[in-house]
C-alpha cells in the first residue's frame, strides 16, 4: 500500500517536469515569441559595427500603443561603440509608420553609459534615433543598456525596431572634420565683410 503512494507522488512530480521541457523544446523548434512595443527587453550581441551589421526586432504592439525597448546589448568585437543608431520600419501591410515616433521629450532616453545627447528625426518615415556616448564608450567584451520610448498613436499592430552600434570617431578624423568647419566660418566671415 504504501509504495503505490510513493509511486502515484513520483508520478504527479514528473508532470511539471514534463510540462518545463515541453515547453522549452517548443521554444528551440519555433524561436522567440514576438516582443510587445509598449514595453519589451531585447538581448543581443554584435561582432562588428555600421549598418551593415543592422539587427532587427518586430512587434506586435497592443494599448496602451507606446512603451519602452530595454535594449541590452554586448560588444563581442575588437572596436569601441562611440554611438547607437535606432529605426522604425515598416512590417508587411500591417499600415501606414508614418506616425511611430520616438518621445524623447516626455520620455527621455537612458543608458548605462554617460550621455551626451541624441538626436531624433520623427519628421520622416521610418523615425530614426541616434544616441552619443563618445565619452564614455563600449569597450570589446562590454555589456550596455539603452532604454528608449516609442510611442504609435494610429495604433499599428505591427511594426519593428532596427538598431546597430558605430564606433568611436577617429582623432585624426575628428580633427579634419573641426579643420573644415572652421574653414567654412571664417570664409563666412569674409564673405560677410
Amino acid at each position: 500500500m504504501q509504495g503505490s503512494v510513493f509511486a502515484k507522488s513520483r508520478i504527479i512530480s514528473w508532470k511539471p517536469m514534463l510540462l518545463i521541457c515541453s515547453v522549452f523544446v517548443l521554444f528551440l523548434f519555433t524561436g522567440p515569441l514576438p516582443v510587445w512595443a509598449h514595453g519589451f527587453t531585447v538581448q543581443t550581441s554584435f561582432s562588428g559595427i555600421g549598418a551593415s551589421v543592422v539587427q532587427e526586432y518586430e512587434h506586435e504592439d497592443e494599448d496602451p500603443w507606446a512603451g519602452w525597448m530595454n535594449l541590452e546589448v554586448t560588444n563581442t568585437g575588437t572596436e569601441k561603440w562611440g554611438d547607437f543608431h535606432f529605426e522604425v520600419f515598416q512590417v508587411g501591410s500591417y499600415g501606414s509608420i508614418d506616425n511611430v515616433d520616438w518621445d524623447v521629450t516626455t520620455n527621455t532616453p537612458t543608458s548605462s553609459q554617460t550621455l551626451e545627447g541624441w538626436t531624433a528625426d520623427n519628421v520622416a518615415v521610418g523615425a530614426t534615433l541616434d544616441l552619443y556616448f563618445y565619452g564614455d564608450p563600449v569597450y570589446p567584451g562590454e555589456t550596455a543598456t539603452f532604454s528608449v520610448y516609442n510611442v504609435n498613436p494610429d495604433e499599428l499592430s505591427w511594426f519593428a525596431t532596427s538598431f546597430y552600434p558605430t564606433p568611436v570617431p577617429v582623432p585624426g578624423a575628428v580633427l579634419l572634420l573641426a579643420s573644415g568647419l572652421f574653414g567654412i566660418l571664417g570664409m563666412r566671415k569674409r564673405l560677410q565683410r
